[in-house]
């Protein structure tokens, strides 16, 4: 059965997830992922974790733990059920938030393209990225989160969801009718880390780059 998911604002919740999650956190350079970051990216970013760099990010963890609890007990006794997709987009990108401080995790993009529109503006037609996050092979969290975005958002009538072997750990994609044709998304474990990557082909360079030093 494929999971209900409406998803990624087109995208742009995955991005935004992403690119919010390093805002609010510290940050640093651990070597360990640093190895899995291709050396022609155009944009990286690290996260070190909370044990990192004490007092550095204790209160905004603190905050956001809170935060969390407070939002899956209102989904608990579907308080939010009232609240417009994008609305639940955003509470969901908060709870998020503080999943991934509690890892390391490093952020990568890989490419964007954009094409100009008649009314003067640009429309993105591509976007390749990923988030490594450094679970110790632990990654059961992360996995109930991304079951939860499923769930909310995918739907049956209008979803994809496939999967493959790599390295012996499973791969999953998933499309949308509702997106762009260049929309794809990939997670799964990869040794001690947890890649969630959007574009095709994101994934697997990723994977190529931690096993071969000389391309990061």
């Amino acid at each position: 059965m494929i999971p209900r998911f409406r998803c990624v604002a087109r995208a742009g919740f995955v991005v935004s997830t992403i690119a919010l999650a390093s805002v609010v956190a510290s940050a640093s350079m651990p070597e360990s992922l640093h190895r899995a970051i291709p050396k022609d990216a155009m944009f990286s970013y690290f996260v070190a974790g909370p044990n990192a760099a004490p007092n550095s990010e204790g209160s905004t963890q603190s905050s956001l733990g809170l935060a969390t609890f407070v939002i899956e007990r209102a989904q608990d006794f579907g308080l939010l059920s009232k609240l417009n997709e994008r609305a639940r987009i955003w509470v969901d990108v908060l709870a998020s938030m503080s999943e991934l401080l509690d890892y390391p995790h490093a952020v990568v993009l890989l490419d964007i393209s954009a094409a100009p529109r008649p009314d003067g503006g640009h429309q993105l037609t591509g976007l390749h990225a990923a988030l490594i996050i450094r679970t110790h092979g632990d990654g059961a969290r992360i996995e109930q989160r991304i079951q939860h975005l499923l769930s909310s958002y995918t739907d049956d009538e209008n979803s994809t969801l496939s999967s493959r072997t790599s390295d012996a750990s499973p791969v999953f994609t998933l499309r949308d009718r509702r997106w762009p044709d260049w929309v794809e998304l990939n997670w799964g474990a990869h040794g001690e880390d947890y890649i969630v990557a959007i574009g095709a082909g994101s994934f697997d360079r990723i994977v190529r780059t931690i096993a071969d030093r000389s391309l990061s």
